[in-house]
């Protein structure tokens, strides 16, 4: 059975693009609460299904593309090398994420051929043909130059065949170099990528009463909470440190505290993190360009994702380390 929160996401996926969305017709028509409906216009916000717009209000719009990293075109190839395009110049938007050395036996080859790859290798017709007829973009280094049949071969397949001055190794040495510096691109953490979503958060109104914090604190067993006013907007953090010497009926507005530390989703986490630990703080609200709620980001969280990442890291510099010592072999 979908929950609430999904169905609000369903339903804004199959409205029409431009159709406007506001919390209260979202709540009315899905019978939902206003609350459960803002979280999940702010879900669909986050996955591109609607913008906010200045004056005009919420609307969906057309889902975008995600962006692609650690990739780049043969095109960007051909730049990058100098390289001379002899064939299959219609194909040069082909995305590569990878690339072969054609040094083995044309048997062993076969079973490495897969999409996105880029064949580089030596002046070996049989070898560039293989590629070709994979569909594989080719690389021929040295200085040599494939034969006529080869070049009819890349134009009827439209697939790109290319000559370098430089040796393979020199090559690889290029074309490495910008995936990995890509990879790390991508490997750049943003707020956005780790936070916790609005639908899994709890959060306290300013004129909610101590009592309800009490009991927030029972359900989830956590010690801080963002609070908003009723338009959404963070105005504040309430810690169990706030309310040590307040009565149940005290409004949560005059023990919070005011105008705190917040994130954005397209901060990165290593900024963010080093304003939390300079003050000591276990969770951050995340909110969008006008200072809404959109989830929060916890300290616990981000020194495991920073954790993650510095091994991964490590990981790619020693993997780059031995194909560069596999390759001078």
């Amino acid at each position: 059975m979908t929950t609430k929160h999904e169905q609000v996401i369903q339903y804004i996926k199959d409205l029409p693009v431009d159709h406007s969305i506001s919390v209260r017709s979202l709540a009315r028509n899905l019978d939902v609460s206003q609350g459960t409906a803002y979280r999940g216009i702010k879900e669909a916000e986050n996955r591109g299904l609607v913008q906010t717009i200045d004056r005009v209000g919420t609307v969906r719009v057309e889902e975008a593309e995600s962006p692609k990293y650690q990739a780049m075109s043969v095109g960007e190839v051909v730049s990058l090398t100098n390289a001379k395009v002899f064939g299959g110049e219609q194909g040069l938007d082909y995305m590569i994420r990878d690339f072969i050395i054609g040094a083995m036996k044309v048997s062993s080859i076969a079973s490495y051929l897969k999409p996105n790859l880029l064949m580089i290798t030596g002046n070996r017709d049989n070898v560039q043909e293989l590629a070709l007829r994979h569909d594989v973009p080719v690389i021929i280094s040295g200085g040599f130059s494939p034969s006529q049949r080869m070049v009819d071969l890349a134009n009827q397949r439209q697939i790109p065949l290319l000559g370098v001055s430089f040796d393979s190794y020199s090559t690889v040495k290029i074309i490495n170099k910008v995936l990995v510096e890509r990879a790390i691109q991508q490997n750049i953490v943003l707020v956005e990528d780790i936070y916790v979503p609005l639908d899994r958060v709890k959060f306290l109104f300013q004129d909610d009463k101590v009592s309800r914090y009490r009991q927030l604190n029972e359900e989830s067993n956590h010690t801080r909470f963002p609070v908003l006013n009723h338009n959404y907007e963070v105005v504040g953090v309430i810690a169990a440190k706030d309310i040590l010497d307040a009565n149940a009926d005290t409004p949560i507005v005059e023990v919070m505290t005011p105008s705190p530390l917040v994130a954005k989703l397209k901060m990165s986490v290593a900024s963010i993190t080093q304003l939390m630990l300079w003050d000591n703080l276990e969770m951050a609200p995340v909110v969008d360009d006008q200072g809404k709620l959109v989830g929060i980001m916890s300290r616990q969280d981000v020194l495991y994702t920073m954790q993650f990442n510095e091994n991964a890291a490590y990981k790619d510099y020693r993997l780059e380390i031995l194909l560069n010592d596999k390759l001078k072999r």
